[in-house]
């Protein structure tokens, strides 16, 4: 038996075990992230194996692994890009040890591609006031909220997820009378206490007094008086440069 094997002294097809990896990310991850690992894994590391002849997830080799990191490198796709896919391809991998199909990863022991750190360049002067001015452009309560997400976003450098997390009780709690502060839980569970400047405080207290009264604690609401998301494709953060749009 192959010594990586350890449940199934058969063989095992990648793409089929790809499968069922992913069915898992569907229930357990955002669709963004399970159409990032469908791309990666199902459509460009399992076809490469294909492309090689490997027919056996026992028969991956560290050797796989490395040549499909560097033939991600020839097709010209951004540094970052390829990071994604090392990641996706170790995570994968991680899942067939788990799952009893791998007695260990031949990606184990591989470093990731180094990555440039990259400058981030702020907003100027006049973008920021093109964003605020977008965000008055709303109608009715809708206008305080956009003016308060802009300049809780410009201010704090909140994502997406951060961001839709707030509650109205948050900012009528006494630690945030207090204090402006407030705790956020954000991409992969990390919580950070974040402070609000007295413009961004100003604007949510404009929001607030407001904000239509609704059932749902969510501090963010459409004109449906629903609680306010930001779809997949339209992301929401200080560093994207996206203006939040006026859900109707």
């Amino acid at each position: 038996m192959n010594p990586r094997r350890r449940r199934n002294p058969s063989k095992v097809e990648p793409p089929f075990l790809a499968k069922l990896y992913l069915e898992e990310v569907r229930y357990s991850r955002s669709i963004h992230t399970f159409n990032n690992y469908q791309l990666d894994i199902e459509r460009r590391f399992v076809p490469y194996l294909e492309r090689l002849g490997v027919d056996d997830i026992a028969a991956v080799t560290r050797a796989h692994c490395a040549g499909f990191i560097s033939y991600e490198g020839t097709r010209g796709v951004s540094e970052s890009s390829i990071r994604k896919s090392f990641d996706c391809m170790r995570r994968f991998l991680n899942w067939c040890v788990e799952s009893d199909y791998l007695e260990s990863s031949p990606a184990e022991k591989m470093k990731p591609p180094r990555m440039p750190h990259a400058m981030r360049i702020g907003f100027t002067r006049e973008e920021v006031q093109a964003l605020l001015g977008a965000a008055k452009e709303a109608r009715g309560f809708l206008r305080y909220r956009d003016y308060a997400i802009v300049l809780l976003l410009l201010g704090t450098g909140l994502r997406a997820q951060g961001l839709l997390s707030l509650t109205v009780s948050q900012l009528t709690a006494p630690d945030y009378r207090a204090h402006h502060r407030l705790l956020v839980r954000e991409k992969g569970g990390r919580d950070r206490l974040i402070p609000v400047g007295r413009n961004s405080h100003k604007a949510l207290q404009a929001y607030l007094a407001v904000r239509p009264h609704v059932a749902s604690d969510a501090l963010w609401i459409d004109l449906r008086r629903n609680r306010w998301s930001i779809p997949p494709s339209r992301p929401c953060s200080a560093s994207s440069g996206a203006t939040p749009a006026s859900t109707t």
